[in-house]
């Protein structure tokens, strides 16, 4: 029984605290009509093909209906799927990595993938049919917009990886964050936990919480100082009805308010 206990106590410390993945990336998925998805790849040594529930990943359910948006990897182990993608750091100086990525539009007509690469990353966008009809370098800042998603709802990436510093290197290297952001929940509507992602551009109060319809607050996820960057931040609805819900961050004078659906 002790073994037990210590074993789901080590599991749930794990979920709630993961550790920060040796290189960390971030790709902006967005359907140009407000759907917006961050994922995240890179190397860790504790990595593996499947989830890696200590770095962060976790499966997630099955595609939505068709004019939900949608963003995500699908893991080598063939049998999930992940908003992170991280694969195990084998210490070489050319390292390359093949992730999918899928996707569908929301109520937009066209998905846009952005990077913002470090130096010693590349990379190469490519359909998974021939490889051909879809053929685009990364590296650097860039973009590249697929306009007909529902033809080519997948894509190969292939990043090589050249003397790349760890995360916290990384992290002094990339450029500014531009501007404050709040994102759209991810999954939603969700059943009992989301995602939600948002962007600051200076360090301050930031504060993050959650109401009903009716505008009485249920949850404060965030109340701290925090740095620039870009943050995501797990609601759990416990034992809340289904229904509307808001989510409102607010940091300085910048405030927004968005809509989640909790669907029992």
């Amino acid at each position: 029984m002790k073994n037990i206990i210590a074993s789901f106590v080590i599991l749930v410390t794990v979920s709630l605290f993961p550790q920060t993945a040796k290189v960390d990336i971030p790709l902006t998925i967005t359907d140009g009509a407000g759907g917006i998805q961050i994922l995240r790849f890179g190397l860790d040594s504790m990595a593996t093909d499947g989830v890696d529930i200590n770095l962060g990943e976790a499966p997630l359910p099955p595609l939505p209906p068709s004019g939900i948006f949608d963003a995500r990897f699908n893991l080598l182990d063939g049998t999930d799927a992940s908003l992170r993608d991280y694969r195990k750091d084998t210490i070489s100086n050319n390292e390359q990595t093949i992730h999918e990525i899928q996707f569908q539009v929301g109520s937009g007509s066209a998905i846009t993938i952005s990077w913002n690469f470090v130096s010693g990353i590349k990379g190469r966008l490519q359909d998974v049919v021939l490889g051909t009809i879809i053929d685009v370098p990364m590296q650097d800042s860039g973009g590249y917009t697929v306009t007909n998603p529902s033809a080519f709802n997948k894509l190969k990436m292939t990043i090589t990886y050249t003397d790349v510093l760890p995360v916290e290197s990384i992290s002094f290297s990339a450029k500014k964050v531009s501007g404050y952001r709040l994102n759209q929940n991810y999954p939603n509507p969700f059943n009992p936990s989301t995602t939600i992602n948002y962007q600051i551009s200076n360090q301050g109060f930031v504060t993050l919480k959650v109401y009903d319809i009716l505008g009485n607050e249920i949850q404060t996820l965030v109340s701290e100082v925090k740095s620039e960057g870009t943050y995501d931040v797990t609601f759990n609805s416990a034992n809340m009805p289904s229904g509307v819900y808001f989510y409102k961050l607010q940091s300085g004078s910048f405030i927004e308010t968005k809509k989640m659906i909790l669907l029992r």
